[in-house]
């Protein structure tokens, strides 16, 4: 059930996003910068951090912990770019949202 309530979350973010703002009108928006490196590091972070407290604190299953871990993530990094966006002279960047994705990916499969 929580899956599906996530899953529904998600995709109207995802319909938002065109609404959201601007997307990279004037700054290049390199695929390697420091940028893109802490993108990849926090998601990590933040990923560790949710799955250790949901699963140690809360007592939740593993793969709960992992599910869910991923869902808070993603939407802090969704919310993160929303809020650039809104930011004179800043931009939504979906290479950010890539680089949080592979943060992500690489948490999963420390605790696999």
């Amino acid at each position: 059930m929580i899956r599906k309530i996530v899953l529904v979350c998600f995709i109207l973010i995802l319909l938002y996003i065109p609404l959201s703002g601007k997307v990279n009108e004037q700054k290049p928006d390199l695929w390697l910068s420091k940028d893109k490196f802490a993108h990849l590091t926090s998601s990590t972070f933040l990923f560790c951090w949710h799955y250790e407290i949901l699963n140690n604190v809360y007592q939740m299953k593993k793969d709960h912990s992992k599910f869910i871990a991923i869902s808070l993530t993603e939407f802090c990094g969704l919310i993160k770019e929303i809020y650039d966006s809104k930011k004179k002279g800043n931009y939504f960047s979906y290479k950010d949202l890539l680089f949080d994705t592979l943060g992500c990916f690489l948490g999963f499969m420390f605790y696999q």
